[in-house]
């Protein structure tokens, strides 16, 4: 089996581990978050109620309102759990990038050389849409992706409670605004956490993958004798986003992240909340692979040199599609315009444009007229081939 192959084996492998890791988190901090946010949305609006009317009007009108509660405790907790658990999976992750390459020539070519505070370090510095995850501020002051849902939460719970007052809403009728109701096993419904747990699992989601991209990118950019580029693959199902179908299968180098054979700029993975795309690494040819095991006084197998040589193959995904385009290709008509659009799929049934030409090269998603006018100027951006 060649070394695309055995990567390209591990990295799916590797993305259906990083699932069940999402759903611990989720399941361990961000669901204890909302345990104690409930908690204390439920005591602060007890409080709230024995205040007098004139008392509730000037608290909310000095935006005192939960000021001191939500902005402490739960979310400090459940982001110094998260951050241990990150810099612990950037670790991990570190290490799983480079077994897979040994893996697939089977002797022990490279190594981490990270420190484990380096990996500490990555998780404080990773940015989701240019925003830290945890408590560190940008130069413009803009909150971490925390201390929003805080502020969020705090915002919204003191809208819910003005507005039952100006409605003269019943003390229930306010809670029931504030934390739902009670279903049948006990469970608040509808109420303003459910914002939050939607939010929160976002970026917890997100996170995972956020800082495993820039742990295994240090392992590629470390080992640059050995890889040559990163190719990006996208998951290949109806929730794939057109940006990251546009950017199935394309390759760019290593150091400069310059495309090869496309016009496409580098934008690592996640490139949007909940995306899955993943990176996988483009290893130097045999030969050079031949003298680095030599240099280091060890020796190919016999037979992962007879299956590498030859002519340069790509990463082939495990499946009887090679790419996104021959997938897409498979699926209904349908299927086809709940994905992308009507107008969109009608113009790639008709050979027009393809998913590639769909995104511009910086990645912005161009709108149906906007291709519509580059497919009559015949200005679509050249495919790759």
């Amino acid at each position: 089996m060649v070394f695309a192959e055995v990567l390209k084996e591990e990295v799916f492998k590797n993305a259906v581990n990083l699932s069940r890791i999402e759903r611990r988190l989720v399941n361990g901090p961000i669901k204890e978050l909302l345990e104690e946010l409930l908690k204390e949305l439920r005591r602060e609006l007890r409080n709230f109620n024995e205040l007098t009317e004139f008392q509730q009007q000037r608290v909310l009108a000095q935006n005192e309102f939960m000021s001191e509660t939500l902005n402490q405790e739960p979310f400090t907790k459940a982001s110094d759990s998260l951050k241990e658990s990150l810099t612990d999976l950037a670790e991990l992750q570190a290490l799983q990038a480079a077994n897979e390459i040994n893996l697939a020539v089977r002797i022990p070519l490279i190594s981490v050389a990270s420190p484990p505070t380096f990996f500490a370090t990555l998780v404080d510095q990773t940015l989701i849409e240019g925003l830290p995850l945890f408590n560190q501020s940008t130069k413009d002051g803009s909150p971490s992706w925390f201390s929003r849902l805080d502020e969020d939460l705090q915002r919204r719970v003191g809208q819910e409670v003005r507005k039952g007052l100006a409605l003269g809403e019943t003390q229930n009728q306010i809670r029931d605004r504030v934390l739902g109701k009670r279903d049948k096993q006990g469970n608040y419904r509808g109420g303003i956490l459910e914002t939050t747990k939607r939010n929160a699992e976002a970026i917890t989601r997100t996170a995972v993958h956020s800082v495993t991209n820039e742990a295994r990118k240090k392992v590629y950019e470390d080992n640059q004798d050995v890889i040559e580029g990163v190719q990006s693959l996208a998951t290949l199902d109806g929730r794939t986003t057109l940006l990251c179908r546009s950017h199935d299968g394309l390759r760019w180098s290593l150091p400069d992240y310059k495309p090869q054979g496309h016009n496409k700029s580098y934008l690592q993975p996640p490139r949007h909340f909940r995306c899955r795309s993943v990176l996988v690494p483009v290893i130097v040819g045999i030969e050079e692979i031949d003298k680095k095991a030599e240099e280091m006084g060890l020796e190919l197998e016999e037979v992962v040199r007879a299956s590498n040589t030859g002519p340069r193959r790509g990463l082939a995904r495990r499946s009887t599609t090679s790419n996104m385009e021959d997938w897409f290709r498979e699926q209904s008509e349908e299927s086809q315009n709940e994905m992308i659009g009507k107008g969109r799929a009608d113009l790639w049934r008709e050979g027009k444009a393809d998913l590639y030409q769909m995104v511009n090269q910086s990645g912005r998603e161009l709108s149906l007229q906007e291709l519509k006018r580059r497919i009559n100027e015949n200005s679509l951006d050249k495919t790759p081939r």
